[in-house]
Parts: structure tokens; sequence; C-alpha cells
């Protein structure tokens, strides 16, 4: 999400484009629900992510549509298993696990993404504290890249 930050701390040049993974359904448990590691991973990482909720199947938009597309917000985490992800050299296994993204508990409309704080707290400690306005990409622009998938 605040990819901006990523970058940064891994000293990496920011892409042109975005980088797209799929997470399926089954990834998807709601708040408070345990995350199963599996057992060919020995590093899970977790990630604070600003989840965008779409309305209807999206296709060949462009920025100035994606409005009309999105229902609303929510909280995600990413969780990958990082270790896989850095053996396989892409992101699909390694993000794509049974209850490797939590969501929720609310979702929000009219939210202003212009600087929405987003955190991530493991068992009561601040792991992650970052801002959309570090955001390479805009919500509007990732939405219409979507039609790419």
């Amino acid at each position: 999400m605040v990819q901006g930050f990523f970058y940064e701390c891994l000293g990496l040049a920011i892409l042109d484009e975005p980088v797209l993974f799929i997470k399926p359904s089954s990834a998807v448990i709601g708040p408070g629900e345990n995350i199963i590691c599996p057992s060919c991973s020995s590093r899970v990482d977790y990630d604070a992510e600003l989840a965008v909720v779409i309305r209807k199947t999206c296709r060949n938009i462009n920025e100035n549509e994606a409005d009309a597309y999105i229902f609303g917000y929510t909280c995600g985490n990413d969780i990958t298993a990082r270790d896989l992800q850095e053996k396989d050299g892409q992101w699909t296994r390694s993000k794509s696990f049974d209850t490797f993204l939590p969501l929720g508990p609310y979702i929000v409309r009219d939210l202003d993404l212009a600087n929405l704080a987003v955190s991530l707290r493991l068992n009561g400690k601040l792991k992650q504290c970052s801002s959309t306005s570090r955001l390479i990409f805009s919500v509007p622009e990732l939405v219409s890249l979507s039609q790419e998938l």
C-alpha cells in the first residue's frame, strides 16, 4: 500500500508501473480470525494496506472513471510468506495461501485519501505506520490498471 516507504526502506528504484499480483478469495478472512502459516514457510510477514472494495466489473476505464467503480475502503493485511517470495522470484505463491488476507471490520465510503494514516499493531505493539500521501500510484490509477489482471 504505502509503496514509497517500502521502496525507500529497501533502497529500490521506484518503478514506472505497479507490480500486480493476485490474492485468491480463499485468502480472505475476517478481522480477528487466525492466520494459518504454511508448513513450507519459515517467515510469514504482515503488511498494512488500504483495501479498495470494487462495486462492479471494471474494464477499459481511465483514472477519471475509477470512483464510479469503488464501493468503499477497508483495512487489509497483506500476509506474505517472505522466504517463498525470495525463493520463487515472484509473488503468487507467497501471497496466495488460505487466510493470507484479513480484511475489515468496516467498509467506509467518501474517504479523503490525500493523507490517510495506515498502521499495523501486533499484540498491541505498533509495527507499521505510514500514510497514503506516500503512495507511488494513486488509487484511481491502480483501479484503472486492474483491467490488466
